[in-house]
């Protein structure tokens, strides 16, 4: 019910949003016709649009009270990468606004020394070219801006802002297919990738969605119930017949197969399952 409630909040204008997101006549709207809709409590849609709203916001302290994880160890982990996440930031607007514009100057102005145009020095310089010219700023200290000092784990740093741009390009992939397209497959960036994937979860930057991640922006809509949702997810973890989906989600009885059957014309209609036909039974899985 969560998802759902973030992409029925995801689809309002920004303006909307602003007035879900407080207190007042618009949102008690929201929440009442929601209720309805999913044929749950006010109560219930409040609790999820809280974590909603919190999430929006990045508003890392109302997400842990709202898990209950205020005081706990799970919630000092994520505290511990939450401040490595801002401290990434600040590494991040260094190379995107300090380093990579002096280093476009300087390979321009080299350019043009040499009597080339402005307009045609612009468009030779090579991204190869600005990585070497900016290690080389960061190797004299001849920023024009200091770079901030880095105080946390390296990994686990560079690893939060890769492993979400990496979804933002490509979602649906394992923690194995992330870390191979980003050329860090390894023990050391796996054991950091565990923590950084649970973090951008519970900061609902990124979903899982059985064994695979997708950037929040680019989640499967599945309008789901409960039961849709594990249906939805139980094909995606593997499970391919109508009895196995079932006995994985605890519906293993007559009523229970056609019911998982219906689900799964549904979302096969949306788009979000395919199926095929072998010798012995009907096969489902994740649609391409």
């Amino acid at each position: 019910m969560l998802e759902v409630v973030r992409q029925k909040f995801g689809a309002l204008p920004e303006a909307s949003k602003s007035q879900v997101g407080s207190s007042g006549s618009i949102r008690s709207a929201f929440v009442s016709e929601l209720a309805q809709e999913l044929d749950i409590s006010n109560e219930e849609v409040q609790s999820y649009l809280n974590i909603v709203v919190a999430a929006s916001t990045q508003d890392l302290e109302a997400l842990l009270d709202y898990a209950a994880l205020g005081g706990s160890e799970q919630g000092d982990m994520i505290r511990s990468i939450s401040s490595m996440d801002r401290e990434q930031q600040f590494m991040d607007w260094h190379n995107r606004h300090v380093l990579l514009p002096q280093a476009k100057a300087i390979a321009i102005r080299a350019r043009m020394e040499s009597g080339i145009t402005l307009e045609n020095a612009e468009g030779s310089v090579t991204q190869e070219e600005l990585r070497s010219i900016m290690q080389m700023l960061l190797t004299k200290e001849q920023c024009f801006f200091p770079r901030p000092q880095r105080k946390s784990d390296k990994v686990t740093s560079i690893l939060i802002s890769e492993l979400e741009d990496a979804l933002k390009v490509d979602s649906g992939l394992t923690k194995t297919q992330i870390l191979k397209a980003l050329g860090k497959d390894n023990t050391t960036y796996r054991e950091a990738a565990e923590g950084v994937l649970s973090y951008l979860c519970f900061m609902h930057k990124v979903r899982k969605v059985g064994s695979k991640y997708y950037h929040i922006t680019k989640s499967p809509h599945v309008y789901e119930t409960e039961i849709h949702r594990r249906v939805y997810e139980s094909v995606a973890g593997g499970s391919n017949s109508v009895s196995a989906i079932a006995k994985g989600i605890g519906y293993d009885n007559t009523r229970g197969r056609r019911r998982v059957e219906g689900i799964l014309s549904l979302l096969e209609s949306e788009g979000l399952v395919q199926t095929t036909q072998n010798n012995r039974y009907q096969e489902w899985s994740i649609a391409l």
